[in-house]
């Protein structure tokens, strides 16, 4: 483990609700993008709810404002 952290935070407005069929092709591919974040060499942690998405997190008041936020151990690959 590093003595720093990177700390990586994306906010994204969404086509639609998340529900909607225009977002359908996003949400099908959360679990499978989460897993291969989770496995990535220097992961730490990432924003996450009981169900392991952190899309549900409205943190703007905004159903269609996306945050994500991941820390790594550095910046390699």
């Amino acid at each position: 483990m590093s003595k720093y952290h990177l700390a990586q935070i994306e906010i994204a407005m969404a086509l639609d609700d998340l529900v909607s069929e225009t977002m359908a092709p996003f949400v099908a591919k959360l679990d499978e993008i989460n897993e291969l974040t989770d496995t990535r060499p220097g992961f730490a942690v990432r924003l996450e709810n009981e169900t392991g998405s952190a899309t549900s997190i409205n943190a703007f008041n905004d159903p269609r404002l996306i945050i994500n936020i991941s820390v790594w151990d550095g910046i390699e690959l």
